[in-house]
């Protein structure tokens, strides 16, 4: 399942993603603006949850939380 969202310069997608039986819901966020997407990803079966951050004008990765 998709949603996606348009808020001005950033777009918002809820992606329903399939895991080893699982599901979880996953948001994603592009900002055409900064040229970044961020991908917020909930805790599942013992992992935590992230964000992971992608800037494509400095080609750069960031995991946090």
């Amino acid at each position: 399942m998709l949603y996606c969202n348009p808020q001005g310069k950033t777009t918002t997608f809820k992606v329903q993603v399939k895991n080893d039986g699982g599901v979880f819901n996953e948001v994603v966020r592009i900002n055409l603006k900064r040229k970044t997407e961020k991908f917020e990803v909930p805790s599942q079966d013992g992992f935590q949850a992230a964000d992971i951050i992608h800037d494509f004008r400095k080609v750069t990765s960031v995991t946090s939380r």
